[in-house]
């Protein structure tokens, strides 16, 4: 059902906060221009026993706010799968993050030992046996209206088998024992923000940055970021990723805060804006370099960082859990640099950080062994035994 009138959807919300379903299912439909910062949401789909409809937010004198009394209420689950893209779209018209959120793709890898994060579509198949067609409409554009009958079918799909994803996998978290992790790590994931001012996201940074650029270049991404929010701009619009050393090194060099009109349009240029990263940067000079850009790649030994990764592999695999969700490679780098790492806190200091914090203490050893599997495929398993 398609829902485009104010009162429907009024009526329709009601009834749910009426039945105060124990969760529903969320899902939505927006459309990304290259040239634009924020996302445009174009449809919501949401599903529970009694109630499966689509909220054309689109429609002339649609108003959503109805829908903030089951989005924030505290007693009714909201399902997503891979809930950040979704989060984003809905900020836009809402002033806060639905809560509480359960997502199918983060519960799937505390079930289950994928190598990457888990698609909706191959959930869905695998726990229900149903392929989906997420081909054919993939690349709609659903700013276009009417809404067709294939595009509202298509959307509702993705919280129909969403809400039969939500059974399957609560009951597999609490019959494995991982419903407290599962929820510690929604509620990090939630309050997280992306961090776009690391300068490790501007890939082909020169290997001989020095600590004044270093300071310089995360102020400018940050400053870039506020910008690209306040234009509503794609921040490579603003300030490209490849010439961002090039604008640092110049104003370094030249100390002339006129520098930056020769890499940005003057109409994203103020009296303000200048004065903003001038207050940015100096912000910043109170940062410790060695966390700006997160790990320094000189400082750990590669063997012990091998044998770590080999570690965490076996232990996820034995376990059935995704090694993508317990760590990668830069925590562990963290880690071996002293630095602060996620595998020393919470559910993945009790299930992987403890047994490598005793590794590095000499209190247990890792037997490294190689078997052969069925299929010929050679496979390298540790075993972590107490000194």
């Amino acid at each position: 059902m398609l829902i485009d009138d104010v009162k429907e959807l009024e009526s329709i919300c009601n009834r749910l906060l009426v039945l105060q379903p124990e969760f529903i299912a969320v899902d939505t439909e927006f459309i990304r221009s290259g040239s634009e910062y924020y996302p445009k949401l174009c449809l919501i789909q949401i599903a529970c026993a009694e109630e499966q409809f689509v909220v054309d937010v689109l429609a002339s004198g649609m108003d959503l706010s109805v829908l903030g009394d089951i989005f924030y209420n505290k007693n009714i689950i909201k399902v997503f799968h891979d809930c950040r893209q979704d989060v984003d779209a809905l900020l836009t018209k809402f002033p806060e993050i639905p809560s509480p959120i359960f997502d199918t793709q983060i519960a799937a890898m505390f079930c289950y030992c994928y190598d990457n994060s888990v698609g909706y579509s191959k959930l869905v198949e695998q726990l229900l046996g149903i392929s989906l067609d997420k081909l054919s409409l993939k690349r709609s554009n659903w700013e276009l209206r009417p809404v067709s009958v294939d595009k509202i079918q298509y959307a509702l799909n993705d919280v129909i088998y969403l809400y039969e994803l939500y059974k399957i996998l609560y009951n597999n978290l609490v019959n494995a024992g991982r419903l407290s992790w599962f929820l510690e790590e929604m509620n990090s994931i939630v309050l997280q923000e992306v961090n776009y001012s690391n300068i490790c996201n501007i890939p082909d940074f020169a290997s001989d940055i020095t600590k004044e650029e270093i300071i310089v270049v995360k102020s400018v991404i940050e400053w870039r970021e506020k910008l690209a929010q306040f234009f509503n701009l794609n921040r490579e619009f603003i300030l490209k990723n490849k010439v961002v050393l090039y604008l640092v090194r110049d104003f370094i060099k030249k100390g002339d805060i006129t520098t930056l009109s020769k890499y940005i349009k003057k109409e994203y240029l103020s009296h303000d804006t200048v004065s903003d990263l001038l207050k940015v940067i100096d912000s910043n000079r109170s940062v410790d370099i060695n966390d700006l850009c997160g790990v320094n790649v000189n400082n750990y030994n590669q063997s012990v960082l091998n044998i770590l990764l080999i570690l965490l592999y076996n232990v996820c695999y034995k376990n059935n859990i995704s090694q993508k969700l317990v760590a990668s490679k830069g925590s562990l780098v963290r880690f071996l640099n002293g630095k602060f790492s996620h595998i020393m806190k919470g559910w993945r200091y009790e299930f992987f950080g403890r047994e490598v914090e005793k590794f590095m203490q000499g209190k247990s050893k890792i037997i490294v062994s190689a078997q052969v599997l069925d299929d010929n495929y050679m496979d390298i398993v540790t075993t972590l035994t107490e000194m």
